[in-house]
């Protein structure tokens, strides 16, 4: 019992340092979750998951 608390625990805390970031457009499909990134990397997937146009073509694959 005490495992399964503590690897529920776990799951909890690596969920809480996950980031994810969207598509702004409606219906866009595109997100991308990021963990353990160094900031310049985290900043690049975010601006690429909020610029629909740098994506989209991506989207229908």
């Amino acid at each position: 019992m005490h495992a399964l608390r503590l690897a529920a625990a776990v799951r909890v805390r690596l969920a809480q340092l996950m980031t994810t970031h969207r598509c702004p457009e409606p219906g866009c499909p595109t997100s991308i979750r990021i963990r353990f990134t160094s900031a310049e990397e985290a900043q690049r997937l975010r601006k690429l998951a909020e610029d629909h146009s740098r994506h989209q073509s991506l989207d229908s694959k």
